[in-house]
């Protein structure tokens, strides 16, 4: 039985797709690999401020103020 070219071509894609996959796997455990033994990623996090806490830890939580309710707008006269 003859396969389509469909079919040919979603077979081609998910062999792809699976190599890409695979060697991004592959490249994420040599990359945390490489930090650990060089240590890169401890010194590097340490004066991060993207890590630093956007409030302190012992501060009180500021409740919210109710919004003031908006007053009615007059009713416009209609030209006559």
């Amino acid at each position: 039985m003859k396969k389509s070219f469909f079919h040919f071509l979603v077979r081609l894609c998910g062999i792809i797709g699976g190599i890409f996959v695979s060697f991004g796997r592959i490249y994420r455990i040599l990359f945390a690999i490489y930090n650990l033994i060089f240590c890169k990623n401890k010194k590097s996090s340490e004066n991060s401020e993207e890590h630093q806490p956007l409030m302190e830890q012992n501060q009180p939580v500021q409740p919210i103020q109710p919004v003031q309710p908006v007053q009615s707008v007059q009713s416009v006269q209609p030209i006559q």
